[in-house]
């Protein structure tokens, strides 16, 4: 039950469960004068928690998943006190980080949508030619790109060309001067033209 709600079903949570529990039939040891209890939850927690850490299509640094999961307990105990949800800002206050790193690291933990599930409410499917493929590789291509920048850089990105802030604001909001905003700015460019 600790696992609910991340993106995964229960039958599939309850597969890797077992899959933990196995191994502990395996090489549970009588000798060490154990309860079977104890060392089986360990190795079930044990193997469920890596599979979060090593699950989905498109990989994601611990930091930002174990950042996007506090931040989904934060939201979800917070909505059940207050019965209502917290904004970006708000959550990012609580957990002690920027908005732009909270909002990058729950953009990047989010399920990849299946071009082939329905849109919205409906249950009408877009044919493929009403997505731009090109647009679509384009935008994955340079995610991609920008994950591979130190945390700074990406930071510095997401205000730039993201939030559409200027130089001197980018400045103001990393406590840097306009100056180095501008030669930093260069020097990423030029890394994700090498990346991509």
């Amino acid at each position: 039950k600790r696992f609910l709600n991340r993106g995964q079903s229960r039958e599939d949570l309850y597969q890797i469960g077992c899959i933990g529990l196995l191994k502990a039939i395996k090489r549970f040891d009588f000798s060490l004068n154990l309860q079977f209890s104890t060392y089986a939850v360990s190795l079930i927690l044990g193997e469920l928690k890596q599979f979060f850490r090593d699950d989905g299509m498109i990989k994601v640094s611990r930091e930002w998943k174990a950042l996007a999961i506090r931040a989904a307990a934060v939201q979800q105990e917070q909505e059940k006190k207050r019965g209502q949800e917290l904004t970006a800002a708000q959550l990012a206050k609580q957990l002690g980080v920027e908005p732009e790193e909270l909002l990058l690291a729950m953009d990047a933990c989010k399920s990849p949508d299946s071009l082939d599930g329905s849109c919205g409410r409906t249950e009408e499917v877009l044919p493929a030619e009403s997505f731009p493929l090109n647009e679509l590789v384009d935008r994955i291509t340079v995610r991609q790109a920008i994950s591979r920048l130190e945390q700074e850089e990406q930071k510095l990105i997401v205000l730039r060309y993201f939030r559409q802030k200027s130089q001197k604001e980018t400045a103001e909001i990393m406590g840097l001067s306009q100056p180095h905003v501008s030669r930093t700015e260069k020097k990423i460019l030029q890394k994700l033209q090498k990346f991509l």
